[in-house]
């Protein structure tokens, strides 16, 4: 099954004075996080609109198979800048249509 996770910055976020070492750290950790999936193979296509940092149609989207929605709702979960707040997430059913 595939699913798309639709990540966005919480509003708090946007403002870069807002952002600590420990928001630092948790970006760095969604980034490997992110990018372990994608080299096991679970993860097919990760990536983020090409926005201002304060714009609010600033998004991230992560593309990937698993065997249930609850998988999927796991791994959703546990991406470090959600599980920390940093980030809020949408996961929905995906089709890959086209793939090169």
């Amino acid at each position: 099954m595939q699913f798309i996770y639709i990540l966005t910055l919480n509003k708090k976020y946007h403002q870069q004075q807002n952002w600590t070492e420990e928001t630092n750290q948790t970006m760095s950790a969604h980034f490997n996080y992110l990018k372990n999936l994608f080299e096991q193979g679970v993860t097919k296509h990760v990536g983020r609109t090409d926005m201002p940092f304060e714009s609010e149609d600033l998004n991230g989207y992560s593309i990937f198979e698993t065997d249930s929605q609850e998988s999927a709702d796991s791994i959703m979960k546990n991406d470090p800048a959600v599980r920390d707040g940093l980030m809020s997430a949408k996961l929905l059913p995906y089709i890959i249509v086209f793939q090169k």
